[in-house]
């Protein structure tokens, strides 16, 4: 078992560290993704998602594991273990995609429509990753969608993300 921390915010400086430490990995290996993180840019987790689906193409078994809390882009890389796991009192935090505007962003028409379009593409990347991860009607999944969700490990199992031990 190899063991890679994804500590802190999704951004270039644990992008690096990732793909160093992925490097190791080979076929028949398991993977165990220790994740720590409040988040962070949308773009970095898809690009890290996309190493963990070629790792998992290549016969790697990816587990993830959180023992304290993994919130927003965390919880959505906790996500892609074939097998996931968290500690009694970690919890993880669900939401949708955002965008943060700056102080005098000024909006016009052309602004705000390539905004709705980015944002709308990575709310469907993230929705796609958490239906993958457990068997829920489309009639929860949409009570769910736009909520803001603090879960712990009894919540993540009735939804089947992970398993009852």
């Amino acid at each position: 078992m190899v063991e890679i921390f994804i500590v802190g915010a999704f951004e270039a400086a644990m992008e690096n560290k990732f793909n160093k430490d992925i490097l190791v990995l080979k076929s028949g290996d398991v993977a165990l993704f220790n994740i720590t993180s409040h988040g962070g840019e949308l773009e970095c987790l898809k690009r890290m998602t996309a190493k963990v689906y070629a790792l998992k193409e290549m016969g790697v078994h990816v587990v993830t594991y959180v023992p304290t809390y993994a919130e927003s882009a965390g919880f959505f890389f906790f996500l892609l273990g074939d097998h996931r796991e968290m500690e009694e009192t970690a919890t993880v935090h669900y939401h949708t995609p955002r965008v943060f505007l700056e102080n005098g962003f000024i909006a016009t028409k052309h602004s705000l429509t390539g905004l709705l379009t980015d944002i709308s593409a990575y709310q469907d990347f993230t929705s796609s990753l958490f239906k993958a991860s457990c068997d829920i009607s489309e009639d929860i999944f949409a009570l769910l969608e736009n909520s803001e969700l603090p879960m712990n490990r009894a919540n993540l199992q009735t939804l089947g993300i992970i398993n009852q031990t």
